[in-house]
């Protein structure tokens, strides 16, 4: 997952893998991206709010004003009570 604004800043990419667990294989070329995984390689729910927290702490480390307005998809993961409650 990617996020950036227009000015062309951006946070560290969400690598999502599939399977039971993450294999750290040659991905050394993307030291600042977050990893996640899935069993299917898609994104859930629990692994968005993941995302989420990191946007969070991205926006407070670089003392971004609030609000934040983020675009999503209309995807189910990103509809989720926990979601809503985070910002």
């Amino acid at each position: 997952m990617v996020c950036f604004n227009a000015m062309g800043d951006y946070i560290p990419p969400l690598i999502v893998y599939p399977g039971e667990r993450f294999r750290n294989t040659g991905i050394d070329s993307f030291a600042e991206a977050i990893y996640g995984h899935t069993k299917n390689g898609w994104m859930d729910s629990e692994l968005f709010v993941s995302f989420l927290h990191h946007l969070s702490d991205y926006v407070k480390e670089k003392s971004i004003p609030l609000p934040v307005l983020l675009f999503v998809d209309g995807h189910a993961t990103h509809a989720t009570c926990c979601c809503s409650i985070l910002f």
